[in-house]
């Protein structure tokens, strides 16, 4: 999910009830109170957030009295804290839109704390929504992950060795057989997997951006394959999958193997 996407569901009245931020904690708080800014802005919704009515301004400076920001204490987000959010999310929202929780270094949480907010996450009440952000997913419970949806934001350098290797098999991906790409697979670990889907990612997003959104700098430091733009756009929810089979540690080779056909045909379909 792009940016430009996750803060487009935040401007309905129909948003995500829970959103897991993934990358470099600055990128990642900044890119929070946004979102919040996003669903509380007062101005008309293709222009949230406006970030000059009230309620963005109050979301900017911490004051807004529905947007809840927790935070962990001595390096650990405890049972009470989330037990106080719990009692809060039986009020109505009080001058925005939506109730918005805001979860910093939600990796933090011990045993006892996630399990009471997965039951949040299960059952949310109405008019709120939980955004969760950290560095890395490592620590967070599979089905607090399962009920959230992810964004990784691009905070992690990508070597260009594995960039070249990965626009390679973005650019012979239409052309190769299925016994071909079955071999390629074989060749992967877990690790190997990973940082292909991590390249393959950036490069895409590049490429979206190339066409869509020119005045965006690349982050990628090699040429860009010669995959179609809509092309790149459709593999980018599928390499989002892909990383997020390989966080919780449920992916195997038959899973392997599926992801990468997908992939060839997601990119034969857009010639």
């Amino acid at each position: 999910m792009s940016i430009e996407a996750l803060l487009a569901a935040a401007k309905t009245d129909r948003p995500n009830h829970a959103y897991l931020l993934l990358g470099p904690l600055d990128e990642a708080r900044a890119l929070a109170k946004r979102l919040a800014m996003t669903l509380e802005c007062e101005a008309a919704a293709e222009e949230r957030p406006c970030g000059a009515c009230a309620a963005c301004l109050r979301v900017g400076n911490e004051t807004h009295p529905d947007v809840h920001l927790l935070l962990p204490e001595r390096d650990a987000l405890k049972l009470e804290q989330v037990r106080d959010w719990r009692r809060d999310t039986r009020y109505y929202h009080y001058q925005g839109r939506w109730q918005v929780f805001l979860l910093e270094r939600a990796g933090t949480m011990t045993e006892q704390s996630a399990n009471s907010m997965l039951k949040l996450l299960e059952e949310p009440p109405a008019g709120t929504v939980f955004v969760l952000y950290d560095e890395t997913a490592d620590r967070l419970l599979p089905t607090v992950l399962s009920r959230c949806q992810i964004y990784r934001l691009v905070g992690e350098t990508v070597p260009e060795a594995d960039l070249e290797g990965a626009a390679a098999l973005l650019n012979e991906l239409p052309e190769l057989q299925r016994a071909d790409l079955l071999l390629r697979t074989a060749e992967l670990d877990k690790d190997r997997l990973r940082r292909l889907l991590l390249g393959m990612q950036l490069l895409c997003r590049d490429l979206t951006a190339a066409a869509w959104a020119p005045e965006l700098p690349g982050l990628s430091t090699i040429p860009l394959p010669g995959l179609p733009p809509r092309a790149a756009l459709a593999l980018l929810p599928e390499i989002e999958q892909g990383l997020e089979l390989l966080q919780r540690n449920i992916i195997n080779r038959l899973l392997c193997d599926t992801l990468l056909l997908r992939f060839r045909r997601i990119v034969t379909a857009q010639d």
